[in-house]
C-alpha cells in the first residue's frame, strides 16, 4: 500500500516568503551596483590582488579576495552570476566583454583601476 503525502496551504506559504526575502535581496544587490563609483585592485602577498569596489558613500566591497590576474573589467548583472561567490561579489564577472547568453541582464561594465606595486 502506497501513501499519498498531501501539501499543506503553509508549504506554499513559506515558499512565497522565502521567494520574497530572496527577491528582495537581488532588488537591494541591484541598488548597490548602482552605487558603485570605481573599483580598484590592490596588491596581496605572493604576487597576489584583491579586487575592491568602492561605493560613493566611500564604503569599500570586496568584490575579489584573491586573484592572479588584474582584471581589466568588471561586469555587473541582475543576477547571482558567478557561482562560486555569495551575496553581492556573485553578481559579477571580471571579463573584458559581456556575457553573450545574457546580454540582457548585463547592468554595467566597469573599468579596474590597477593599484598594484609590482
Amino acid at each position: 500500500m502506497t501513501t499519498v503525502k498531501q501539501i499543506a496551504a503553509s508549504d506554499y506559504g513559506n515558499y512565497e516568503v522565502t521567494t520574497k526575502a530572496v527577491e528582495r535581496e537581488r532588488l537591494a544587490h541591484i541598488e548597490t551596483i548602482a552605487t558603485i563609483a570605481s573599483v580598484k585592485a590592490v596588491s596581496l602577498p605572493n604576487r597576489k590582488v584583491r579586487v575592491i569596489a568602492t561605493l560613493e558613500n566611500g564604503t569599500e566591497l570586496v568584490l575579489k579576495k584573491s586573484s592572479t590576474m588584474i582584471p581589466v573589467c568588471v561586469q555587473a548583472y541582475d543576477f547571482e552570476f558567478n557561482g562560486n561567490a555569495r551575496g553581492l561579489p556573485a553578481h559579477f564577472t571580471f571579463a573584458k566583454k559581456v556575457c553573450s547568453y545574457y546580454p540582457d541582464r548585463h547592468l554595467r561594465t566597469i573599468p579596474v583601476a590597477n593599484e598594484t606595486t609590482d
